[in-house]
């Protein structure tokens, strides 16, 4: 895991990960770096690197209580529960974009609280599911774009090169072409890969 990340992945991980769970950890390093990262990984690097994430493990937003769905014989009527037709507080209608601490827009897509990220659901209405192990980068760096014009599919391999090459830029043509050169010089290491296994298969 530590050879996976960059210095700068690392430093950005550090910066926010306090007050975070590990999953959501995860789910921002994805978003940002188009990695496929799970929980348990981010709990591993987090230990291997001596970060503490500062949570008590007492009951945190977004946890489902132990007695969820659960009833119990002498607990009156809808007590403690909404009324029928009430809305909760907090609530907001589907459609509704929010951001999360990192930038990303999400769009409410259903109740009572599904989201998902506006740069992915844009991608999937013209393309359909994003492949494992690659993610949508933004051409021109604004998070707050995301027309399909602005996207970019490239795999976690692609994205790493990127940021270490610092070719994301705001120039959207500038980033396309860094995109060019990643893909080929990978192409170029495939072939060459490839050249020396015949060469050692002879």
């Amino acid at each position: 895991m530590a050879r996976l990340f960059t210095k700068e992945q690392h430093d950005y991980l550090v910066s926010f990960q306090v007050g975070k769970t590990a999953k959501e950890v995860a789910e921002m390093m994805n978003e940002k770096y188009g990695l496929s990262l799970t929980p348990l990984q981010i709990k591993n690097y987090k230990r291997n690197n001596g970060l503490k994430s500062g949570l008590d493990g007492r009951f945190q937003k977004g946890n489902i209580p132990f007695n969820k769905g659960k009833k119990f014989p002498n607990t009156p009527p809808n007590s403690g529960q909404f009324q029928k037709g009430n809305k909760p507080h907090g609530w907001v209608p589907v459609g509704t974009i929010r951001y999360t601490t990192d930038g990303y827009p999400r769009v409410k897509v259903a109740d009572p609280d599904k989201w998902e990220f506006c740069h992915r659901k844009e991608w999937e209405r013209h393309y359909g599911p994003i492949p494992k192990g690659h993610g949508i980068a933004f051409l021109n760096g604004d998070k707050t774009n995301w027309n399909i014009s602005n996207l970019v599919l490239l795999s976690n391999n692609e994205v790493i090169r990127m940021n270490s090459n610092h070719y994301f830029t705001p120039d959207a043509e500038l980033t396309r072409s860094g995109i060019g050169v990643v893909k080929l010089n990978n192409k170029l290491k495939e072939l060459k890969e490839d050249r020396q296994s015949v060469n050692n298969n002879k």
